[in-house]
């Protein structure tokens, strides 16, 4: 069922008010108070939408990394393909901005935590040896840790970074 228009209006309202204030600050700053003014709607407005402001940041996260997922042009190739998937990872970061960036400001390790338990639940199948599960957690848990590491230090270079994440994922699949 989809909601109405001034349910979405509402939603957009504090979705906007939010990101505003999480330009400039932590999550942990921001009061309903302070979205209510920005959005013009009262406080029982924004409880009948939302239990509290860790709620919403956690539901506009969700719907970031959900968003940005879906627009990954190569998601399918992780384990056919490894190199193709880490040369899109640089190339999609344009794409998190600015809404990502600002939602998962000073929190990069929740984003690269969403966007591998977005692999994760992509790549497993429902039935599935719990050999291979494992195995399925450590490809995705070490490239996306490995990657998040690479982009933020630039330590190493994006040739040398593709090539060895390449070689061990082809070594365990």
């Amino acid at each position: 069922m989809t909601d109405d228009l001034r349910v979405i209006k509402t939603k957009q309202q504090i979705k906007t008010a939010f990101l505003d204030l999480r330009a400039t600050k932590p999550v942990n700053r921001i009061t309903v108070k302070s979205i209510c003014e920005l959005a013009l709607i009262n406080k029982s407005t924004f409880y009948a939408h939302y239990q509290d402001v860790f709620v919403l940041a956690d539901t506009l996260q969700k719907e970031a990394i959900d968003a940005l997922f879906d627009g990954l042009t190569y998601k399918d190739s992780l384990l056919t393909d490894p190199s193709t998937f880490i040369k899109q990872m640089p190339e999609q970061a344009p794409l998190m901005q600015p809404e990502v960036a600002i939602l998962f400001r000073d929190e990069s390790d929740s984003l690269y935590e969403h966007m591998a338990g977005k692999l994760l639940e992509y790549y497993m199948p429902a039935a599935m040896t719990p050999e291979a599960e494992i195995r399925l957690a450590f490809i995705i848990g070490g490239a996306t840790t490995t990657m998040k590491r690479f982009m933020q230090s630039k330590q190493y270079s994006p040739e040398l970074l593709e090539a060895t994440i390449t070689q061990l994922i082809k070594s365990l699949t």
